[in-house]
């Protein structure tokens, strides 16, 4: 789904407006106003992946911003984003040596704002040095 940054901040298009051409004219006729605009939370969620569930509206005066641009992101339910986010635990994570399996509670919390879904953990340390249990591999789409 194509979004708007305005100062690195994510937000989805006004309504009626889908491109950035159309946002520029939008832009232009409400430049002195707060426009609501729907921002993207980045809590519990790594970009470019966000929770519909938690997008709130927030009053934006475009004069004040100094740069925006388009980008492409997927936003999807809590659950779902859940559910990824647990397969991929079940197969990274637990290979990892900073995992510590919660038998109590959420396992997904910590993970929630380091790991993105197409598997990429900036925190990622395979448990063997050697590497000969299993192999990381960034490039890989999950």
């Amino acid at each position: 789904m194509k979004i708007l940054v305005l100062d690195s901040i994510p937000f989805m298009y006004p309504q009626g407006v889908s491109s950035l051409d159309e946002f520029m004219d939008f832009a232009n006729k409400n430049f002195y106003m707060f426009i609501p605009m729907s921002e993207l939370s980045m809590k519990n969620c790594v970009y470019p992946y966000f929770v519909e569930d938690d997008i709130f509206v927030r009053y934006v005066n475009l004069s004040l911003v100094k740069s925006f641009f388009e980008d492409d992101v997927e936003i999807i339910s809590r659950l779902e984003y859940d559910e990824r986010l647990e397969d991929l635990q079940e197969e990274i994570c637990i290979n990892c040596k900073h995992y510590f399996e919660n038998f109590d509670g959420d396992n997904l919390e910590g993970h929630r704002d380091e790991m993105r879904l197409d598997g990429y953990c900036p925190n990622f340390t395979p448990l063997d040095s050697d590497g000969d249990d299993f192999d990381y591999d960034e490039d890989e789409e999950f």
